[in-house]
């Protein structure tokens, strides 16, 4: 999924946490007759909610009104969904193209992936086993070996020389280091 699938799904988690108020997870869970980890996922976005989902987190929470707002960031969510499987309609090869040009306009990258590696990090046989396991999920086109020569190109940004505030001058100093002992005297 894309990230901005993902920021919205943690979004609309951080609002059920806020509807959930000082109830704890396992109370709100024993209301709803679900297990307490469905509730944690779903406030951390690691779960996308059903419909049926946030209309009884509403109800539940004593936040009925707040029913209308839950599914229409539901149907945001879908949105997102519907938007990323017309991308991999052509494959997983644009979309990794349309990644790198995202990666050669940023001035600074942050990954992290709990998951699995993150893909700028994946050997080619790591980053084939995932495309290949995500054109199934997806029933996306199986342009595996494109998609996994594209993510591997786009490695070589990671060996680019990189511009820092002293790049270019000369005698850029060093800070001075601190003697053994933290630089306190005896």
């Amino acid at each position: 999924m894309t990230a901005d699938f993902q920021q919205s799904r943690q979004a609309l988690g951080r609002r059920l946490r806020e509807l959930r108020g000082p109830r704890t997870q396992r109370d709100l869970a024993a209301i709803l007759g679900w297990p307490r980890a469905k509730v944690s996922k779903l406030e951390t976005g690691r779960q996308t909610a059903a419909a049926e989902d946030v209309m009884a987190w509403a109800k539940a929470t004593g936040h009925p009104a707040a029913t209308e707002e839950l599914v229409a960031r539901l149907q945001g969510l879908e949105t997102h969904t519907r938007l990323w499987r017309r991308q991999l309609r052509a494959g997983h090869r644009p979309v990794q193209d349309v990644l790198t040009i995202e990666y050669e306009q940023s001035a600074e990258l942050r990954a992290w992936e709990g998951a699995m590696v993150v893909g700028m990090l994946q050997t080619a046989d790591y980053a084939c086993a995932v495309f290949t396991r995500y054109a199934e999920l997806h029933r996306a086109p199986k342009d595996i070996d494109e998609a996994v020569r594209a993510r591997v190109r786009r490695q070589q940004l990671l060996f680019l020389p990189v511009a820092t505030p002293t790049a270019g001058r000369r005698n850029a100093r060093r800070p001075p280091l601190l003697p053994v002992g933290g630089g306190r005297s005896a």
